[in-house]
């Protein structure tokens, strides 16, 4: 029985020669590939730490809200609702301008729209519910065009309502359509 051995094969000489030649280079592709691993971990990490910072940052607001409304009893009262809620602005507005795409962003825009529609200032909710439109997408694009037609159907404009229905009847959820055409409706021209 025979071994095969580096002398007994010389190609074999030559190939782990070529490996040894090449180590260094191999080494610097692993170093490399461990490298790229690292950077992409820790931004995405990053991403995830500013995620939960925003989310934080948001139900934080969205707590003193929640608790001012039901010590003041506002519910649906006519407000002058900047200062009624001047402690929970900053909260909201820092989610919003610091995180402008996220979830949280999204939900401190629609949930600070719908304080002004519900005392009062829907004219205030507009610039809210647009700047969801310029961030989101898909269903959250959906929900956005129909809070929007339903603030401008609200304001008597319903020009700019039918345009808003529309596109939330163009949506592929059996609910958007019905509640469009509902709206569509209402806002005959």
């Amino acid at each position: 029985m025979s071994t095969t051995t580096i002398e007994t094969r010389p190609e074999l000489r030559g190939a782990i020669g070529q490996v040894l030649k090449n180590s260094k280079m191999i080494t610097i592709l692993i170093a490399l590939l461990i490298g790229g691993v690292g950077v992409f971990s820790f931004v995405n990490s990053r991403q995830q730490s500013t995620s939960l910072q925003a989310m934080s940052d948001y139900y934080a607001s969205h707590k003193i809200l929640a608790d001012l409304t039901e010590k003041n009893k506002w519910e649906f009262q006519k407000l002058n609702v900047d200062e009624a809620i001047v402690s929970v602005l900053p909260g909201f507005k820092k989610v919003m301008e610091n995180h402008p795409s996220s979830r949280a962003a999204f939900l401190a825009r629609a949930e600070l729209a719908q304080f002004y529609v519900n005392h009062g200032e829907a004219e205030k909710a507009i610039a809210l519910y647009e700047g969801n439109l310029k961030h989101s997408s898909g269903l959250d694009s959906m929900t956005s065009h129909f809070a929007l037609a339903l603030t401008f159907e609200l304001l008597g404009k319903c020009t700019e309502a039918r345009s808003h229905f529309e596109k939330s009847f163009s949506s592929t959820e059996s609910t958007f359509k019905m509640l469009a055409q509902e709206g569509l409706t209402r806002c005959v021209k």
